[in-house]
């Protein structure tokens, strides 16, 4: 039997993780003037979404391609939640990781564009910390379940 926690936690970890992040950073004045490369951050940023939305795009792919092997009719089988089987939840949550991955690559890339030196500037990087403190967490989620079906799978 797969055993995990269930629950809300692991629905909105991503959410709560990123509010978490917000507010730290706020609460510790992060600025983007302590960072000596900020474009080459940004672009580092860009790159490493873009990268990921791809891979996570494949992940989804390859899922309907092989939808009727038998282990992954397990995994459809296999309940989350009455009415929801594991494979939709997790598809659900590389959704999620897709949707945050774009917006953090658009983000990093309209902030190649402004002036750091701008006070506005810093309020934005904030929110792109924060957004990609969302991203990271959600990507660890999905990672964390693929984990525990694929232990559940080779048993």
């Amino acid at each position: 039997m797969l055993m995990r926690a269930k629950g809300k936690l692991e629905t909105y970890l991503p959410e709560i993780s990123g509010l978490i992040a917000l507010i730290s950073f706020i609460w510790w004045d992060v600025s983007p003037q302590w960072i000596p490369n900020l474009g080459n951050l940004l672009a580092a940023i860009i790159n490493i979404g873009a990268i990921t939305v791809g891979f996570l795009i494949t992940v989804v792919t390859l899922l309907i391609a092989i939808k009727e092997h038998p282990k992954l009719i397990f995994l459809s089988e296999l309940k989350y939640a009455p009415g929801v089987s594991f494979l939709v939840k997790l598809i659900g949550y590389i959704k999620h990781a897709i949707g945050y991955g774009f917006l953090l690559s658009v983000l990093a890339t309209i902030g190649l564009v402004f002036d750091s030196e701008v006070i506005l500037f810093k309020y934005y990087f904030i929110f792109i910390g924060g957004t990609g403190v969302i991203f990271v967490t959600s990507l660890w989620r999905i990672l964390k379940i693929l984990s525990m079906l694929l232990s559940e799978v080779i048993k």
